[in-house]
């Protein structure tokens, strides 16, 4: 899957952050604003697998709406981890965000 604009930095910031990359399984993104902000809704599935997958998880996971991420221009406003799902030796982890357009 090939990603751009904030989605991509969004993947690799949260790749940075957990130690590992991640495979995406889905990646939904949809406009979003308010009166005075334009952004985008990122709902992203991300998939770990082997045996540090458990390590990467929780260093991804850890604290992860108080983090700070560098999106470029972006600003990330929101994120939470949805759902976390174990199967067939891999952790798959659905995450949401929010993303305001930077100038």
């Amino acid at each position: 899957m090939r990603l751009s604009g904030a989605p991509r930095r969004l993947v690799a910031a949260l790749s940075r952050r957990s130690g590992d990359r991640p495979t995406v399984g889905e990646i939904c993104t949809r406009p979003w604003a308010s009166a005075n902000f334009a952004g985008t809704r990122h709902r992203l599935v991300l998939r770990f697998e082997g045996k540090d997958a458990d390590r990467a998880v929780e260093r991804m996971t850890d604290g992860i709406e108080d983090a700070e991420f560098d999106l470029g221009p972006d600003l990330l406003v929101d994120i939470a981890v949805i759902d976390r799902c174990r199967q067939s030796g891999c952790i798959e982890i659905t995450l949401e965000a929010l993303t305001i357009e930077g100038d």
